[in-house]
């Protein structure tokens, strides 16, 4: 079994996605991880149909240079993805308390869920590469895992919290200026045009 693991990262961000990919190679439990680097493109659903149009592995994780996986993390997730779930992980703050553990999309994040509770979106979505398909993510950065979401309960799977598919947020600040309030709200519209068309 492989692992292609599709990690955006930018200029300036090198000891981030140094630390994640350790990470990665130390809790994948001796599974091969192809690790696939997108660098410097402009928002990171470009990014993922970079990386995840070059990917041959089993399975397609699509990643972030600064989110550290905890062991447990692949097991978990390729029994989700083997039951028809796309996982949603639970995320921690470095200081070990809870970022979120799943979320409703547009940034309405939740507090703690039980294993199995449904959510609408995956923040590091994890999937069969079967199931992806060229160009599948929208070229915008807000909203890009919303998206995929969206595309994966279109398709019948389940996106439901697994909270051993764990992760925690290093939150890094390079490159975060790139990213502004107005650009969300583009992506945002982006979004929802894309999600009206698809249902129209």
């Amino acid at each position: 079994m492989v692992i292609s693991v599709v990690v955006p990262t930018l200029t300036g961000r090198e000891d981030l996605e140094e630390q994640t990919r350790v990470a990665y190679k130390a809790t994948s439990s001796g599974t091969e991880i192809e690790w696939i680097l997108v660098k410097d493109k402009g928002v990171a659903g470009e990014a993922w149909n970079v990386g995840a149009d070059l990917a041959s592995g089993d399975f397609l994780l699509l990643g972030c240079d600064d989110m550290v996986p905890h062991s447990g993390w692949l097991e978990t997730a390729v029994t989700a993805a083997e039951e028809g779930v796309y996982p949603a992980p639970r995320i921690l703050n470095t200081d070990g308390g809870l970022q979120n553990c799943g979320t409703f999309g547009g940034g309405m994040t939740l507090g703690e869920l039980r294993d199995g509770a449904p959510v609408t979106v995956s923040e590091i979505p994890f999937f069969p590469r079967e199931w992806w398909t060229k160009d599948m993510c929208l070229p915008i950065h807000y909203y890009s895992d919303d998206w995929l979401a969206f595309l994966a309960r279109d398709s019948g799977l389940r996106v439901e919290v697994r909270r051993d598919y764990c992760f925690t947020h290093l939150g890094g600040t390079i490159g975060r200026e790139r990213v502004t309030g107005r650009k969300a709200m583009e992506d945002r519209a982006d979004f929802l045009i894309a999600v009206t068309d698809r249902l129209s």
